[in-house]
């Protein structure tokens, strides 16, 4: 087996472990796991297959064992919509008890960036 396929199953098989765990695909960018000794930067990994699978440049059967995930998904999650006071003050409530960015996007569907812009938003409207 090639060097290149041993690294696709790691990565692969990385990903369903996740899957099985989290319950979803969306690896945090910086997320690292350890396969038989290697750490793989699986987050890196997801976003730059999901990024080559986008632009088509990615093998059909690689595609194929990707889309046998249930919770695969070739899309990045995208900032919520603008406008939604009750969500926000809780998003803001959330993040000035302490929980992180990634536990609250999480919750609520969002990217970080976006529960950021929310906070942000509406520290800015205090001042």
């Amino acid at each position: 087996m090639k060097k290149s396929e041993i690294k696709w199953n790691q990565y692969l098989g990385a990903l369903r472990k996740f899957s099985e765990a989290k319950g979803h695909t969306a690896v945090p960018a910086s997320y690292k796991t350890e396969v038989d000794g290697t750490t793989l930067k699986l987050g890196n990994w997801v976003g730059y297959i999901r990024s080559r699978g986008r632009s088509g440049k990615l093998p059909a059967d690689r595609v194929a064992e990707l889309s046998a995930i249930a919770e695969w998904t070739w899309d990045t999650r995208r900032p919520g919509p603008r406008g939604n006071p009750g969500r926000d003050m809780k998003i803001a409530v959330a993040r000035r008890d302490g929980r992180s960015l990634q536990s609250i996007a999480l919750e609520w569907n969002l990217s970080r960036q976006r529960v950021h812009q929310i906070v942000r938003r509406l520290e800015d409207s205090v001042k």
